[in-house]
């Protein structure tokens, strides 16, 4: 890949018409296929940065932008495609996508074919909606069969997480509910693991605490249960130094904020069951859950060397380099600038901040307003040392930190941005909320336009390897 400025400017006639149809220009690398259907990369030019603060947001003509990236299948709101409430996360399993719908519960997605995706399932949350913010279905999981969907809920009366017997995908039918173990508004994320044969879900509301729930085996009707077994909060060195440093009133305001998210994943330089959870204004937290009801606080970062953190850490994930090292990369959301945070994290007491990358130098519009809400980082995940980042009205992102190099100055490599029509013709912003790899593509869920299945031209195409563990 060659290497790239930070940030490459668009020349002023592309800023004059907005997000500008870039297509076919030199800045889209365009694939071709080969006769054994394999693509067949012509050479790559330079990334050109798609971010344009001043546009209008609801225009679809204006987001007709793609960086070495293609559009390869769609699924769109409305009619027999996405039910309508707007898509958020996304998990795969298998052939399948599960896509949270918001207000409405999630849809199955078959990805068979990835040119032409389908939807073969969808589970309603049967509870009555809150009059403000309907069913707020912040997250979803899967297990490993494809069988059993766990849902997140916030911000409702049933808060906390509801279990679905998936395996008819035709005929979804609820199991069970663990009622909200936190003390504030349910779960808004929630994770799904098997540690030492026994099946385990975490709940990561907003006082600052992490739950740990064993989940029972289902039983003939069939229901899934689920027991508390532990909680776990971010008592360690760094809390502690954390405290004493901290300005007076300064605690209150923080620990009130919780954390928004967490990654389960086997730590990619011990193999050990491990948490990397985004405490949102208390920073990056390492949890070893070994043993899931006697959770061990390994280490954490809250800002540690950086000029750009400023709390709202949302998601955190690590991979191992090259170089043998534990990388751990963080970003945060609604964050002025937003910003994402590499860090060596090797020694888990002692984490380092290698580089803190923005899209743009600022994200002051051109009458001086602070647009960096709009253009957001929010979820990610990891391939080969590429992160693969949905960014609301950014659209989605592929940024390099595969090697020491670029982990010390990150370079994006390929961008796309949904610009599809709904079914149903209404306008809407985009706003990418979530992008998973899978077989080498990369699915995003745009909250307002529907379900995309896009192809990054230098990824394997096809290639079950090329999968997020998410």
């Amino acid at each position: 890949m060659k290497t790239i400025h930070l940030v490459v400017l668009i020349v002023a006639s592309l800023l004059l018409a907005g997000c500008t149809d870039l297509s076919g220009s030199s800045a889209r690398n365009v694939a071709k296929r080969g006769a054994a259907g394999s693509p067949v990369l012509s050479k790559l030019t330079e990334f050109v940065n798609p971010i344009d603060l001043d546009h209008q947001h609801n225009d679809l003509s204006l987001h007709n932008i793609s960086n070495h990236a293609e559009l390869v299948g769609r699924v769109p709101v409305g009619g027999d495609g996405m039910p309508v409430g707007g898509e958020g996360e996304i998990d795969v399993v298998g052939d399948y996508a599960y896509v949270a719908i918001f207000s409405y519960g999630f849809a199955i997605v078959e990805l068979k074919d990835p040119a032409n995706p389908k939807v073969v399932g969808r589970g309603q949350i049967p509870m009555p909606p809150t009059p403000v913010v309907g069913h707020y279905t912040a997250d979803i999981k899967v297990d490993k069969t494809g069988g059993w969907v766990f849902l997140a809920l916030e911000l409702s009366p049933y808060a906390g997480m509801l279990v679905f017997d998936a395996r008819d995908k035709a005929n979804i039918k609820l199991a069970g509910f663990w009622p909200a173990p936190g003390k504030l508004l349910g779960c808004h994320m929630i994770e799904y693991a098997e540690i030492g044969g026994q099946e385990y879900v975490f709940c990561a509301p907003l006082d600052a605490a992490i739950y740990v729930g064993l989940l029972a085996p289902a039983t003939p009707a069939p229901v899934r249960e689920v027991v508390t077994v532990a909680r776990w909060a971010p008592v360690s060195p760094v809390w502690a130094n954390h405290v004493a440093t901290n300005p007076p009133g300064g605690l209150a305001a923080t620990a009130g904020s919780g954390h928004d998210d967490m990654t389960f994943q086997l730590d990619p330089l011990t193999n050990k069951p491990t948490l990397f959870v985004s405490m949102w204004s208390l920073g990056v937290w390492f949890v070893d859950i070994s043993i899931p009801a006697a959770p061990l606080t390994l280490g954490g970062w809250i800002g540690g060397g950086s000029k750009l953190f400023a709390g709202n850490i949302h998601t955190t994930m690590a991979f191992k380099s090259p170089e043998n090292k534990r990388i751990v990369a963080a970003i945060p959301e609604g964050s002025r600038p937003p910003a994402i945070f590499v860090i060596d994290a090797t020694d888990f007491n002692n984490p380092k901040l290698l580089s803190e990358w923005t899209a743009v130098p600022s994200f002051k519009n051109a009458a001086g307003v602070d647009v960096s809400g709009t253009f957001s980082m929010h979820n990610f995940q990891i391939v080969d040392g590429h992160m693969y980042v949905a960014m609301y009205h950014g659209g989605i992102w592929v940024v390099d930190i595969h090697n020491e190099t670029m982990q010390r100055s990150p370079q994006p490599v390929a961008s796309y941005m949904p610009h599809e029509p709904r079914a149903d013709g209404r306008p809407y912003s985009i706003g990418a909320w979530d992008v998973v790899v899978w077989h080498g593509y990369m699915l995003t869920a745009d909250s307002n336009g529907g379900f995309y299945v896009v192809h990054r031209t230098e990824d394997p195409a096809g290639d079950a390897m090329y999968t997020s563990f998410a």
